[in-house]
């Protein structure tokens, strides 16, 4: 970790992980692999960042959403879980 970013609450992170800027993590999230979350980027609840995953810029991942892979999530992205009523 570097600059002022945070990590805080029961989140954890793992592996060859860089967060740095002003980046925040908080809640359960977990955060592994060789993932690099930067800029603005905050992840929060119980959110899932692993293997290659960039997060930056303001985005958001939270709840139970994952990110994975060698996916990018940046700019003024959001990505959450939503709770649909099937009935």
């Amino acid at each position: 970790m570097s600059g002022t970013a945070t990590v805080s609450g029961n989140a954890t992170v793992s592996g060859d992980t860089k967060i740095y800027d002003y980046a925040k993590i908080s809640g359960d999230a977990t955060i592994s692999g060789h993932s690099k979350i930067y800029g603005n980027a905050k992840i929060s609840g119980n959110a899932k960042i692993s293997g290659n995953a960039k997060i930056t810029g303001t985005a958001t991942v939270s709840d139970d959403a994952t990110v994975s892979g060698n996916a990018t999530v940046s700019g003024d992205a959001r990505i959450f879980r939503v709770l649909r009523d099937e009935s």
